[in-house]
Order: structure tokens, then C-alpha cells, then sequence
């Protein structure tokens, strides 16, 4: 057989009739998954295969959506939106959908129809009916209140949803399943108006409230009968106050004028001989004309309750003892005429006691240093009914009692109508001051103590919140724990909420406490300043690392952002101060660019910084800050607190307050704008006036001092050998202040 050959335009012409061949054959019409209806849903996800790649079409929704199938799974998904306008007296709307597939050469198949109904969902609860099975809403307390209910889908169908019935007084108790149709609840004791909620779990908006309202309980009732006055003289009055209670203690009346329905109040002479009239009454109040013994009775009847009633007795005399006893101090036996006690020793008074009728006891009583909480007293004395006596009585000193403390001693006297009296109060005696050795205060300065432990002899620095009157010592003793002095002069470690002290390696050495009972601890090994907030955490957080030595800190909540000033006692003899936030588990940020460090240098025995301070402020919202060195040397700085570098500090030269050999410990801002300096050399505490660059001692004679601090009005001061561990307050002279 030849083979075939074509010429060149016989080949053209057969590529151009393979051309012109089309495509006319539809694709098949989409599978489209089953989708949930009825549907709450706004949005529907329309799932299923068409021809690959073809361009799949949903109609019919709120809006027409199309989509490609996938050219290698023919899967499709659209998002479709429905139709939601509910017509008015339907409870949904029908979207009837139509899917299509159309391919590349535009065939498009027939359609899949799909319809989805835009409403409630079956056997989700919307429909709930719920009644008590009360007469009027009302009950009697302690009754048993039934209920009825059912619950429904938006079609009447059954739901599995329990029922969840809560009533409004909280110690009510319900007894339900939540899916029986009915229930009970029990516990309405208290009267008054309350509601009974039901609601259908799981759905929103499902719910009914029923009022109810609970009288007094049936049955017996209960009186409380008080009289204004158990003890009279003829002709006087007293007014019968009187209550009616419920079984569970529910008011049914509260009388004041004995006017209330069902009360009826009566008054008895309990001697046969009394006539009746000697008793006469207006509303509640009886008047008694001759002495005796009365039964004042209260009796309720509402007529539908067993009946109930109270008495009460008073008696009356022709002159009752209304006059109280007296009392009075003639003077101390012991410690004699010496105005200073021992102490833990003790005081021996001798009293005079008189009444007009009968003394019944007498008690004396001392309290120390004006602390209610620091008190002693006698033994009871018992007087038996004499109207004169003089005899003495013996109390010691408590642990609690101080060194220079004042003693007020006073007598508490009962005569045997009940009549009380004190004597005047005799302020003659102070505990004495021998263990504090020299310590004074000067030019008119009052020095006492403020509290005493063994615990503070190891003591670094103090800060004193002075709103709660409490002192924290920082100690290089238990692992530098926080020992809290407490206005009522107990004393305890710091513990965090797990009861364990805080400690700190033996490297703290400066404290300082804000306002609100934040403490803040200066670690001078690790160089960081530790926030402690008053939730007292278990691992309190460090906010600023890598310091040289933070040794002495205060705190100053005046700037806008609260500060906490550092000074840094090794190396450079410089200091800085932080901004505080207790924000998102507490900041301290660097106010000023670089630390402070005087120009020119402290020299001589200035060879370390002992302490800082933050003054007064300026007309232009600048502060004086003081740094105080080894050798009482002076510096003020003025500074911004905005972050910027504040100005060169200047010595402030001081005309006196330090002789030669002083040495400084620490130093405090007084609200005048004077300084108080703690000079350990010569044990004394400096007032200095930065302003006419003078200054002078007040106080003297302390042993090892350490820290100092102001608040409230006094300076405080941390010696640690001082009766043997004691914080020293200081006061101004009486009319002036620091």
C-alpha cells in the first residue's frame, strides 16, 4: 500500500477544521453536602465537588457568591449569606439556594436546589413557661413554695436543656432535677419581698421571674421586752420598748408608743398590798408612784397565732442611789518620793474611796508612755459595801514599759448601785531612765523611746511609716531580716504571706518605706534596690541591678512620679534617683543622666557618702537634694525629676552643729526645710539650718546610733546598743515644730 502524502495546503486545511470544533457539553450539576436547617447562623459554609475548575455559582442568599472548584480535587467551599428578615408573624425565613458549575468553554450545569431556613434551632430552648404554685405570690415563712415549668424550642419541640431556678434570698435551697417539670424550694425564712428566677441553661434571654412574697411564719410567736430603766425612784418613768418575733426571727412588730394592733402592755405591783393605781400608763410608758417591786408585761394576740407574752421587773425605791463614788490618789508608797520606777518594778499607791450609800470595788490602773496597749493594773479590791476606805494597792511594770516613759495612774471605783468613777489622774512617776545611760534631749528637745527589742542590735537603717506609727529595721542579724516595731511596742519579724522572713544574705543596708506601705531595701553586695509591696510576695522583684553600694535610700512621693533616692557609699560617692511605678510588677527608672557627684570632690575625711536626702521645693518646681559625707561635709543639688542632668551640687558650709572629729551617719529633710544629721562621732543628732548655714545638737548621749528618719512630726533614730537595741523618737519643744 502507498503511503499517504499530503501537500503543505492539505495539512492547513485539516489543523483548521480540528479548530473549529466547540465545546458544548454542560457539566454535571454540583454534589453539595448536607448543611444544618433551621440555622441561627447569618452565614452558612456550602461544601461539595463540581467539574475541575469549573466556576461554581450559589444563588438565591442574601447575595450571589461564586467560587472554583479545585482543578485536582474538584472540592468546593463557599461562604454563603442568608436571607434574615424574618416577615412579621413567622419565626423564620426560607433561603432557597441554586448551585451551578459552569466550565471554560461557559457551559453551565443544571442546578442543585438546597434550602436553608434562617430561624431558631431545633432542640435549643426558646420557648419556657414557668409558674409557682403559690396563692398570690404569697407564702408564711418556712413554707414549701411549688413550681411547674416547661421548656421548648421555637417549634414546640422538646429540648434537653435543664431548667436552672435560683431564688433571691441566698440561703433558700431548690430541689430539682431541672428536667422533671416541676420542683420546689425551700429555706423562705426571712420576710419580705423576693423573686424566683428561672432560666434555661445554655440559652440567652430564656427566662422568667416570679414575684413572691414571704410574711411572718405561722404559729408561736416570741416577745423581747426591754425596759429603758430597771431601777427607779417613785414618780419616775419607763418606757416598755417591745418586739414581736416569727419563729425564725422575723420582725412582726417593733413598738414605740404601745399603740401596735394585738399588743397589750400591763404593769403589776408584786406586794398584795400596792394598789394598781400606784402604776399608771400611757401608750408604753408607766409612771410608779410608790416603791416596790413591778411585773411589766408585754402580750401579743393577732387572733389567728397562739398568743405570747414577756415580763420584765423593775424596782423602784423612794430615793434611788444615783450618786457615784469617789476616788483619789493620796500618794505613792513606793518607790517613795523618787519620781523615776524601776523598771519591771513596781508601784505601791495609797488610795481614799468614799461613797454615799456602799462601795462595791475598786482597781488601779498605770498606763504607759501614752500607749493604751501598755498598761498594768491591781488587783480587784473589794470594798463590801463601807462608804469610806482608805487602803493601798500594788501593780508591776509590764515588759512593755520604757525608759523615760510617763506613768498615768488613776483608780476605777464602783459603788454597789453600779455607780462608776475615776480619780484624777496622777502623772508624778516616769519609768526610769538608767539603762539609757547619758541620752537627752537639748535646747528644749524631748527625747523617748520609741520601742526596745535584742533584735535590733544588729540593726542597719530604719524607716517609719508614720500613718500607722510602725517602725521597719533592716538587720544584718537573721540573714538581714526586717524586724517591724508596732505602736503597741511589740515587735515581730516581717514574713512574707507563707510566714517566712525576709532575707537577704547579710547584704542589706538601707530602708525606706512610701505612704502606702511599700518598702524598698538598698542590697549593698548585690548592688540592687528590692521592692517589697504590702502583699508581702514571696520573691519580692529587684528593679534596679548593677549599683555600687546602695547603702542609704528615701523615699518621696512629692515629685509627680513618686522617687526613690540611692546614695551609693562605695567608690564614686555619688547618688541617683529613680522614678517608682508599681505598674505591671513595679519599675524604678533613672531620673537624671549621669549620678551626682559633688564638684569639686569632698576631701579630707569626706571619703564616703552617708546619706541623701530630698528638701524642699523651689517657686520653680526644683527640689533640694543633700548629700551628706563621711566627715559632714554638705552638698545641695537642685534637681527636676524630669530626667535631666540637675546642676553641679555647691557645699553648704555649716557655722556649727560638728566640732572636728564628727562624723556623719545619715541625714533626714524636716518639713521646714532644715536638715536633721546623725553625727556617730559625737553621738548626737544635728539640726542644721541650710539657710543660715548654722546648727546645733538635739540630742545627745546616744551609744551606737545607725539610721535615722522623720515622720509624723518626730525624728527617729536606730541605736543599736542603747538598752540594747532601741529606736529613740524625738519630739520638738511643746508649741514648735520641725
Amino acid at each position: 500500500m502507498r503511503p499517504i502524502s499530503l501537500t503543505t495546503s492539505a495539512v492547513a486545511f485539516l489543523l483548521l477544521a480540528a479548530c473549529a470544533e466547540k465545546d458544548t457539553k454542560a457539566p454535571p450539576a454540583p454534589r453539595v453536602h448536607p448543611v444544618q436547617s433551621p440555622t441561627s447562623a447569618s452565614k452558612i459554609v456550602l461544601t461539595g465537588a463540581a467539574e475541575f475548575g469549573s466556576t461554581v455559582t450559589v444563588s438565591g442568599g442574601a447575595s450571589t457568591v461564586t467560587v472554583t472548584a479545585d482543578p485536582f480535587t474538584a472540592e468546593f467551599l463557599a461562604e454563603v449569606p442568608l436571607h434574615t428578615t424574618i416577615p412579621a408573624g413567622d419565626i423564620s425565613v426560607k433561603n432557597s439556594l441554586s448551585v451551578t458549575a459552569t466550565d471554560s468553554a461557559g457551559n453551565v450545569s443544571e442546578a442543585t436546589p438546597v434550602e436553608v431556613v434562617f430561624g431558631p434551632e431545633k432542640g435549643k430552648p426558646a420557648k419556657l413557661s414557668f409558674a409557682l404554685a403559690v396563692d398570690g405570690g404569697t407564702i408564711h415563712a418556712g413554707d414549701t413554695v411549688s413550681y411547674t415549668y416547661s421548656v421548648t424550642d421555637a417549634y414546640g419541640g422538646p429540648v434537653v436543656n435543664p431548667l436552672e431556678v435560683i431564688p433571691s434570698w441566698p440561703q433558700a435551697v431548690v430541689f430539682d432535677d431541672g428536667i422533671s417539670g416541676n420542683g420546689q424550694v425551700l429555706g423562705m425564712t426571712r420576710t419580705g419581698d423576693f423573686t424566683v428566677t428561672a432560666r434555661a441553661t445554655g440559652a440567652v434571654g430564656v427566662v422568667q421571674v416570679a414575684p413572691l412574697t414571704v410574711l411572718p411564719a405561722s404559729g408561736k410567736r416570741f416577745i423581747d421586752l426591754a425596759l429603758t430603766l430597771s431601777r427607779m425612784a417613785t414618780n419616775d418613768t419607763t418606757a416598755a420598748l417591745t418586739v414581736v418575733k416569727d419563729l425564725y426571727g422575723n420582725v412582726i412588730i417593733e413598738d414605740t408608743n404601745g399603740t401596735s394592733a394585738g399588743l397589750t402592755l400591763s404593769c403589776t405591783p408584786q406586794n398584795t398590798s400596792t394598789p394598781a393605781s400606784a402604776c399608771s400608763k400611757a401608750g408604753n410608758l408607766f409612771t410608779i408612784t410608790k416603791s416596790g417591786v413591778y411585773k411589766i408585761t408585754a402580750a401579743y394576740d393577732d387572733g389567728v397565732n397562739p398568743a405570747a407574752s414577756r415580763s420584765d421587773y423593775v424596782f423602784v425605791e423612794d430615793a434611788p442611789d444615783v450618786e457615784p463614788p469617789t476616788a483619789h490618789i493620796d500618794g505613792i508608797i513606793y518607790p517613795g518620793n523618787t519620781v523615776q520606777v524601776p523598771r519591771q518594778g513596781r508601784i505601791d499607791a495609797q488610795l481614799t474611796l468614799t461613797d454615799n450609800r456602799g462601795l462595791a470595788t475598786a482597781v488601779l490602773y498605770a498606763v504607759f508612755g501614752n500607749v493604751p496597749a501598755c498598761r498594768s493594773n491591781s488587783v480587784t479590791l473589794l470594798l463590801t459595801g463601807a462608804t469610806s476606805v482608805t487602803t493601798s494597792a500594788s501593780l508591776t511594770l509590764q515588759n512593755c514599759a520604757l525608759p523615760l516613759d510617763g506613768i498615768a495612774l488613776f483608780v476605777q471605783v464602783t459603788d454597789q448601785a453600779g455607780n462608776q468613777a475615776f480619780s484624777p489622774v496622777n502623772t508624778s512617776l516616769t519609768v526610769s531612765g538608767a539603762q539609757l545611760g547619758n541620752l537627752a534631749g537639748a535646747g528644749g528637745y524631748q527625747v523617748g523611746l520609741f520601742g526596745v527589742s535584742n533584735n535590733l542590735n544588729n540593726g542597719a537603717d530604719l524607716a517609719v511609716d508614720g500613718a500607722s506609727q510602725t517602725a521597719y529595721v533592716i538587720t544584718t542579724s537573721n540573714n538581714n531580716g526586717i524586724r517591724v516595731m508596732l505602736p503597741d511596742r511589740n515587735s515581730n519579724w516581717l514574713n512574707d504571706t507563707t510566714g517566712q522572713n525576709y532575707q537577704g544574705n547579710n547584704t542589706a543596708q538601707g530602708i525606706a518605706i512610701a505612704p502606702g506601705g511599700d518598702l524598698f531595701i538598698g542590697r549593698w553586695n548585690i548592688g540592687s534596690i528590692t521592692w517589697i509591696p504590702p502583699s508581702l510576695p514571696t520573691n519580692p522583684a529587684s528593679l534596679v541591678t548593677g549599683l555600687f553600694g546602695p547603702s542609704r535610700l528615701v523615699y518621696d512621693a512629692r515629685p509627680t512620679t513618686p522617687v526613690v533616692c540611692a546614695a551609693k557609699t562605695s567608690g564614686l560617692q555619688s547618688m541617683n534617683c529613680y522614678g517608682f511605678s508599681s505598674a505591671g510588677g513595679g519599675s524604678l527608672t533613672k531620673q537624671f543622666n549621669t549620678d551626682l557627684i559633688p564638684n569639686p570632690a569632698p576631701g579630707g575625711n569626706n571619703t564616703e557618702l552617708a546619706g541623701v536626702a530630698v528638701g524642699a521645693k523651689d517657686a520653680s518646681g526644683f527640689y533640694s537634694i543633700y548629700l551628706v559625707y563621711s566627715g559632714c561635709g554638705i552638698y545641695r543639688s537642685p534637681a527636676s525629676f524630669d530626667g535631666s542632668q540637675p546642676a553641679v551640687p555647691v557645699a553648704v558650709p555649716v557655722a556649727g552643729g560638728f566640732t572636728a572629729g564628727s562624723t556623719c551617719a545619715d541625714v533626714a529633710a524636716l518639713p521646714s526645710g532644715d536638715l536633721a544629721v546623725l553625727d556617730t562621732n559625737q553621738r548626737s543628732v544635728i539640726r542644721v539650718n541650710t539657710t543660715a548655714n548654722t546648727g546645733a545638737a538635739i540630742a545627745t548621749g546616744f551609744s551606737s546610733p545607725t539610721g535615722l528618719d522623720y515622720a509624723a512630726g518626730s525624728v527617729y533614730v536606730l541605736d543599736r546598743n542603747l538598752s540594747n537595741g532601741a529606736i529613740v523618737r524625738i519630739s520638738p519643744p511643746t508649741g514648735t515644730t520641725f
